[in-house]
């Protein structure tokens, strides 16, 4: 399952390596090694699920984007 990490702190860096080839993508807005800034650019059909390792408070707008979208979360 290709999965995407939102979230590239302490929690994203663990799962990006629990992942390993299955993650094909990073969102982060602050992280150099992020090739997406926001979750609305990463290319639907890039991805099948995300694991979501952001504070709180910006947890509700992305996960709500991604389960209208169908995506495993």
């Amino acid at each position: 399952m290709r999965a995407i990490i939102v979230g590239y702190g302490i929690q994203g860096k663990k799962r990006e390596r629990i992942a390993g080839g299955d993650c094909v993508g990073l969102v982060d807005p602050y992280a150099a090694a992020a090739k997406f800034k926001d979750i609305s650019q990463v290319p639907l059909d890039s991805f099948d699920a995300a694991l979501v390792c952001t504070p709180d408070s910006a947890k509700v707008p992305i996960l709500t984007y991604l389960l209208q979208h169908g995506k495993h979360v």
